[in-house]
């Protein structure tokens, strides 16, 4: 299989894609470099990675009401950025706009990165306001259970300040902090009861502050538990 540049017939088929998107995905086949998780994706789910694509951003315009070109723009895409983090990153904001939509918030709003710090999404819960920042631990990140992914989240909070970028709306806001699991080893072996305990345990070593939640999203649903995505503290009481 031919997987040094996207099919022609795939930007007719699937209008929904950016063409900035598409560019860029034949710059990313022509690495060297053939160990992401896209490059895995293109190797053996080629039609099927697109047709969720497609699908995700034509609902997550949907949601926010926006263009799939405008959406690309607001989600700060860098063409010229290459690396793993950037696209998995791309893809986890496009996640989260599904959760957040999922978990009964309105009016999302994604907000552009600018040279003033602020969250990557504003949104509502039943009138409340809700700051929102989001990390990705990519799919080849070397995090498996418990104690690796609470350190990595909490220091994205405390050390890149990512709980501060969630300070820009009024002192009444909540704020949610969203780890999107993408890690292959933490989804496969994690279910619900373990990702909520180590939202919990983020938020604790936090400091346990009353205004923010930490939310996991690794979209898995298993047999025994349901759904691996959570909330601590849970949005219900917000």
């Amino acid at each position: 299989m031919n997987t040094t540049s996207i099919p022609d017939s795939y930007r007719s088929r699937f209008t929904n894609i950016p063409a900035k998107m598409f560019a860029y995905f034949d710059r990313l086949l022509k690495m060297r470099s053939k160990r992401s998780q896209f490059h895995m994706a293109m190797t053996n789910h080629r039609e099927r990675t697109f047709e969720v694509l497609d699908r995700q951003f034509r609902s997550g315009s949907e949601i926010v009401s926006l263009s799939p070109d405008d959406l690309l723009n607001k989600l700060d895409f860098n063409q010229n950025d290459l690396s793993p983090e950037r696209i998995e990153s791309l893809f986890g904001e496009l996640r989260t706009i599904h959760f957040l939509h999922n978990n009964g918030f309105t009016d999302i709003v994604p907000i552009r990165a600018s040279s003033m710090r602020s969250p990557d999404f504003s949104a509502k819960r039943i009138g409340a306001d809700f700051q929102i920042e989001v990390a990705t631990s990519i799919h080849s990140a070397p995090r498996v259970f418990h104690d690796s992914v609470v350190k990595w989240a909490a220091a994205k909070l405390k050390n890149d300040g990512k709980l501060s970028q969630m300070d820009s709306g009024s002192p009444e806001s909540y704020k949610m902090f969203v780890c999107v699991l993408n890690s292959s080893g933490a989804v496969a072996l994690n279910q619900s009861s373990a990702c909520i305990n180590m939202a919990k345990h983020v938020w604790e070593e936090l400091g346990s502050i009353q205004n923010l939640h930490i939310a996991i999203v690794t979209g898995r649903v298993s047999i025994s538990e349901g759904t691996d995505d959570c909330v601590y503290p849970s949005i219900h009481a917000a």
